[in-house]
């Protein structure tokens, strides 16, 4: 019986430990480093790192190779037009820097949007030139900077600096639609590439009334009402028809005006110019004798002598 048991068991072992054979009688042997039959090519795939995100009210607001500084001021500015009692209100976001680094030109928009908790309705920049720019910014401490104008178009790898200008109406923006939120007040410069329509956003972080007399005092100020508290910035006019009682020696001929002095007669100056800044710019005499522009406004002027020559020439 044992003998027969231990027979058994040895058949079982020898029965598992033989070689196994394929079907054509060969033994076959695996191998644990198969041979390649092909060559193998890695791919790597790189992906660029993401461009960072703009963060509204950062001070420098970045989008596709232009980019955005600002440090954040409003000035609520006025301007009233000699006797007359009716203001022109301004917000001007000082000192933007604008930095084109890309290869391209870009061209931007820009709207200025009041938050009022439920709407944010927007308004778009003063595009006219201010005759008066320059004083305005004297008049409240303002440094001197060009005033910016929209689309505002950037070369490749340029920058340009300035302010921007928006009407305001003196009553305030008004009220905001589904009620107003002035303890959540936010002010926002939203800007866009007009061409890949992207967008930045900047936030202002000081809104002030700037003192006339003093430029180191400021008020509280709110856009959306009625201001501002500072004194307005008045232009002094005149009517036309009192050019001569301004200087006694400045006099209006032929639409011009012209300096007197000892009997002689030197000029003649742009009356536009004088009448809205008060200065004395010289008109540029054209190629036919009495004729004249202005070199700033592009007006033409012309002599009494020129115009009675013009009339012969066109008589029957």
């Amino acid at each position: 019986m044992g003998i027969g048991c231990s027979l058994a068991a040895a058949f079982v072992i020898w029965l598992f430990k033989r070689p196994k054979n394929s079907s054509n009688g060969q033994t076959v042997r695996q191998d644990a480093s198969p041979t390649m039959t092909q060559n193998f090519q890695p791919v790597i795939n790189i992906h660029p790192p993401p461009a960072p995100a703009s963060v509204p009210g950062s001070g420098a607001e970045t989008s596709s190779g232009w980019e955005v500084r600002y440090p954040g001021r409003i000035a609520d500015v006025s301007i009233r037009s000699g006797p007359d009692p009716h203001l022109q209100r301004f917000a001007i976001g000082e000192d933007f820097t604008f930095i084109n680094s890309s290869p391209h030109e870009v061209s931007l928009s820009v709207t200025f949007q009041i938050d009022y908790g439920n709407t944010r309705p927007a308004h778009d920049p003063y595009n006219l030139p201010l005759a008066e720019w320059g004083p305005l910014l004297t008049a409240f401490g303002i440094s001197s900077k060009r005033q910016l104008q929209f689309p505002l178009n950037l070369q490749p790898r340029s920058a340009v600096e300035g302010h921007i200008a928006f009407a305001i109406r003196p009553e305030g923006a008004g009220h905001g639609v589904g009620g107003d939120a002035p303890d959540q007040r936010r002010y926002l410069f939203e800007f866009e590439d007009l061409l890949s329509k992207q967008k930045v956003t900047s936030t202002a972080s000081a809104v002030v009334a700037p003192d006339k007399s003093n430029h180191q005092r400021h008020y509280e100020t709110d856009l959306a009402q009625p201001g501002p508290k500072a004194e307005p910035f008045i232009i002094n006019t005149v009517p036309p028809n009192s050019i001569q009682s301004r200087t006694p020696d400045l006099v209006e001929e032929e639409g011009m005006l012209w300096l007197v002095a000892d009997n002689k007669r030197t000029g003649p100056y742009c009356p536009t110019c004088f009448e809205a800044e008060g200065k004395k710019i010289s008109l540029i005499e054209g190629a036919t004798q009495g004729t004249y522009s202005c070199p700033i406004h592009h007006s033409q002027f012309w002599s009494k002598d020129f115009r009675n020559r013009a009339s012969r020439s066109f008589r029957p």
